[in-house]
């Protein structure tokens, strides 16, 4: 049997505005994805804009994706070290799930026009790690 998918039928989501926000992390995934290379190891970081929601009153989230490496040159390491994080070696990614923080969040723009959030700036010295489950933590249809 067929799946059939057409880039009309691609669900449209609202982006949160550029600016300073007030983020938390609530989902942070290990994901394969296929290039003209191979499969690349990637993790992706679900951020939700804790001082912004859309017209529908759920949490807007920001998607960031990292090749999955701590490398000193490595995307991820310099994300994780904006944040405050040190001595990189190893690091279990999912101790950053409900760690909040201020950022800076820009847009970018596809051949289509479609917009594209990004988090441009982790705000020195705003990064929190979570001690206890986060009391703000939505549910599934708060955020997706």
């Amino acid at each position: 049997m067929a799946i059939v998918i057409n880039k009309s039928s691609n669900k449209v989501y609202e982006p949160a505005s550029e600016g300073l926000h007030e983020a938390e992390i609530v989902s942070v995934k290990e994901l394969q994805l296929q290039t003209q290379f191979g499969v690349k190891d990637t993790i992706q970081i679900i951020w939700i804009t804790l001082d912004q929601r859309g017209t529908d009153g759920k949490y807007l989230s920001i998607c960031q994706r990292f090749g999955k490496s701590l490398h000193e040159k490595s995307e991820l390491r310099r994300f994780l070290t904006s944040c405050g994080l040190r001595n990189l070696e190893t690091l279990d990614l999912e101790t950053l799930v409900n760690a909040k923080a201020q950022v800076v969040v820009s847009h970018s723009y596809g051949k289509d026009g479609r917009v594209f959030v990004n988090v441009s700036t982790v705000i020195p010295g705003s990064f929190r790690l979570a001690t206890k489950q986060s009391s703000a933590q939505p549910s599934d249809e708060e955020v997706f």
